[in-house]
């Protein structure tokens, strides 16, 4: 049956030429429209990244002087910097002046008049001390710093000076905080710089003095000059008053009078003309003599030149108020977008030539071979391979060849493809699946812990070959069976309640917690072994994974290392008391007077007896919770005023390392525990005394209180160099320390957390850790709350 209508050379050709030249055309006004719009966003978007970049630097560099300033206020208001010791005050400062460059001088100025500085100079960068004699009004003295922080050479030696009149002073007091001078010449020099006071007060409200920091302004010049700003672009910044801070561009922010002292230059006086101009335009004169500023304007121009503007105020709290601006001229885009229009030009032309030309091949390649493959698509539908396409047919069988080919040809191969891939895929896997399998069983098969896992209820589902070595059962015999089976009473008989309580609550007792416990041997034999338990999410169930460890010979180690100890702590305790007694008789003048050399020796011997008396006791005190020797008080109290007595009674031991104690306590104030009070005391002091001992100076241990359900958990977390992997297993174990040298200088008997594990478990409570590796650690413990009603134990 022959076919009507246009031959598809030209169906395709028509619209293909149409939708092109309407492109090409079209493109060229809306190009031509839009490009100002686009340089105008671009310059808007550059100036916003520029402004802020100067706004965030700025803000940084002016937050340094007040936190140096609140620093130095805060550690002579608790006494950590004597502000009546001047040279310790030159010295502190000296410090704080070498790490910190953009800083000119750092000083304090007491209620007698008195000043202690540091600073460096403009020009060499050498470093010196200014400071009044005796402290108080009178002559103060400026001399040179040598290499070894010493006073060297007296450089200037005037009367006259009282720090109770200087204009920093003064002000700070005024305004009774923190305050911002105004911008001045460094001395005898036209360098700016700017000062930030404060008031000091200690701690019963009595004024101490003011302390000030000074900062050059030309970090800030250097700052503008580094900022890349287009191609000639331009930044600012103003003062309120007018006066320039800094600029981008080398002209002068003062000049010097014929007395040939320096002054400030107003922006509306600049030797930059488009400094000028941008003031003259933005910002108008006020009659208290700062001015206000235009931010509507964007624009404006010099002779010829059109600059685009942007305006930042920038404040802060303590008085600065500076204006920034950035200045970009219009010919560093438009000169780019006059170049781009040729260009866009003479590319749109190409584009419609070489349209024209490929829609001529494109024709040609897709009208020729529709016949054949119409041909090609019946040969398949009757099982006959295509033949080689012919590129020379017209467009009369197109609907036939879609329905024929597309379905038998594209649909067909392309579902064989999917589904021998798939089938590959799948082999594949099961093949992987399989390995794995295998090679996890190896694994479990060789490893030397016992690996067993259990439901929820209880049930063994698998027993490795470690754990039958253990026990003495086969895997047989014991999955498929309760893990009662394996343990000794009262285990055996409770341990199903523990499963239906976690079940209930989701409360864990041993899941992610190492613990020892005992087992029993297939031949009855009950043994020490250690447990620990972990929770595994399986599709839609719950697996429990127990690794145990066989401890039968570390526990005989132990238990003739305790008997060692105990004898020789005895017998060491009787000689040693008679041994301290004495030496204290001496040391105490008891006998006549001694040498200071021989006094020195006996004062060495007598704290040595000491620390033997604190091992002694510590030894003493493992053996009795060993043997159940050491007698419990146990009542119902107050939790609160025993975590605030331990923190009161262990401050002292930690203002030797510069730490405090922070208390969280969040929970009820008159919450009760269950608690022999002298034990508590010493668990927690043991726990305080260690944060305290590996804590950087001036940091905080954190003291926390909360309930989690029928338990209140007691935590001591600090800032320390926390518990490195290795020595996590063995932090609870009897002489146990850290093999860093650090960890040894900081000393102990290494039997703390020892007697405190021993302490929680008769007090029926429990304690653990939290560390990771460089970032503290967090150690707490658990203590089962009181009833309200109901009498003491």
């Amino acid at each position: 049956m022959k076919s009507e209508g246009f031959s598809l050379r030209a169906t395709f050709m028509v619209p293909i030429l149409f939708l092109t030249f309407l492109a090409v055309a079209g493109s060229w006004p809306l190009y031509h429209f839009t490009a100002s719009k686009v340089i105008h966003g671009a310059v808007d978007s550059l100036q916003a990244e520029i402004s802020s970049r100067i706004a965030d630097h700025l803000e940084h560099l002016l937050d340094h002087p007040q936190r140096i300033n609140a620093a130095n206020a805060r550690f002579m208001t608790k006494g950590i910097l004597n502000p009546e010791d001047q040279e310790a005050l030159e010295n502190h400062f000296l410090g704080q002046i070498r790490e910190n460059p953009e800083i000119s001088s750092i000083y304090f100025g007491n209620t007698r008049g008195g000043l202690a500085n540091s600073g460096r100079e403009h020009a060499s960068d050498s470093l010196y001390f200014i400071g009044t004699d005796n402290f108080e009004a009178g002559f103060f003295s400026k001399v040179a710093v040598t290499k070894a922080n010493q006073r060297g050479e007296v450089l200037l030696h005037l009367p006259g000076f009282d720090s109770r009149v200087r204009p920093w002073y003064t002000k700070a007091l005024e305004k009774q905080r923190p305050v911002w001078s105004d911008i001045y010449f460094l001395f005898n020099t036209d360098k700016m710089a700017i000062s930030a006071s404060r008031p000091v007060w200690d701690e019963k409200g009595e004024l101490l003095g003011v302390t000030s920091v000074d900062i050059f302004l030309f970090h800030i010049h250097v700052f503008l000059k580094n900022l890349k700003i287009a191609e000639n672009g331009h930044a600012f910044i103003m003062e309120r008053s007018g006066f320039m801070v800094a600029s981008s561009h080398h002209e002068r922010d003062c000049t010097l009078e014929e007395s040939c002292l320096a002054v400030r230059v107003s922006a509306f006086k600049s030797s930059c003309a488009i400094t000028r101009s941008v003031a003259e335009v933005f910002l108008s004169k006020k009659e208290d003599g700062f001015v206000n500023y235009d931010l509507k304007k964007a624009e404006v121009r010099v002779g010829n030149e059109k600059y685009l503007v942007s305006l930042t105020p920038l404040q802060d709290e303590w008085g600065i108020d500076w204006l920034i601006f950035v200045v970009i001229p219009e010919r560093d885009f438009m000169g780019e977008i006059r170049e781009a229009r040729k260009k866009t030009l003479l590319f749109l032309c190409l584009i419609l030539f070489a349209a024209f030309i490929s829609a001529l091949a494109i024709i040609e390649r897709v009208a020729s071979p529709i016949l054949q493959l119409h041909t090609a698509a019946q040969r398949l539908a009757v099982g006959l391979d295509p033949k080689a396409i012919s590129f020379k047919r017209t467009p009369k069988e197109i609907r036939e060849l879609m329905v024929t080919f597309l379905h038998m040809d594209t649909s067909l191969r392309r579902s064989m493809k999917d589904l021998a891939r798939e089938v590959r895929e799948r082999k594949e896997a099961e093949t992987v699946q399989k390995q794995n399998s295998r090679h996890l069983q190896a694994i479990l098969d060789n490893v030397l812990d016992g690996i067993i896992t259990i439901d929820p209820v209880g049930t063994v589902a698998s027993f490795n070959h470690a754990a039958s070595r253990i026990f003495g059962y086969e895997s047989f015999e014991v999955v498929g069976k309760n893990i009662r089976m394996l343990m000794p009473e009262p285990y055996h008989s409770e341990h199903d309640g523990y499963l239906a309580r976690y079940r209930e609550t989701g409360i864990p007792r041993v899941i992610g917690i190492g613990r020892e416990v005992s087992g029993r041997r297939k031949n009855g034999d009950v043994f020490p072994l250690e447990l620990a338990v972990s929770r595994l999410e399986r599709e839609n169930h719950t697996l429990f994974i127990g690794i145990v460890r066989d401890i039968t010979e570390r526990k005989r180690v132990e238990n003739m290392k305790d008997a060692f100890v105990s004898t020789v702590s005895h017998e060491l305790r009787t000689p040693l008391t008679s041994i301290r007694g004495g030496l204290g008789l001496v040391t105490g003048g008891a006998l006549g007077p001694v040498s200071e050399k021989i006094q020195h020796l006996l004062m060495i011997a007598y704290r040595n007896t000491d620390r033997l008396t604190i091992i002694i006791n510590d030894l003493l005190d493992m053996e009795k919770l060993i043997a159940g020797e050491m007698h419990f008080n146990m009542k119902k109290q107050p939790l609160l005023p025993l975590v605030l007595r331990s923190m009161e009674e262990n401050q002292a031991y930690a203002d030797n390392y510069g730490v405090d104690f922070v208390l969280d306590f969040q929970v009820d104030e008159g919450l009760l525990v269950l608690a022999d009070t002298l034990r508590f005391q010493q668990v927690l002091a043991n726990l305080l005394s260690n944060a305290a001992k590996f804590s950087p100076a001036e940091s905080s241990v954190k003291v926390g209180v909360s309930v989690e359900g029928a338990r209140v958990r007691i935590y001591v977390q600090d800032e320390g160099p926390g518990i490195s992997e290795d020595f996590k297993d063995r932090v609870f174990e009897k002489f146990s320390q850290a093999d860093g040298t650090d960890q040894r200088q900081k000393g102990g008997t290494g039997l703390g957390l020892a007697i405190s594990r021993e302490i929680m478990s008769h007090m029926g409570g429990e304690i653990g850790f939290l560390s990771e590796e460089g970032k503290g650690a967090t150690f707490y413990f658990y203590l089962p709350v009181a009833k309200e009603s109901g009498e003491d134990l």
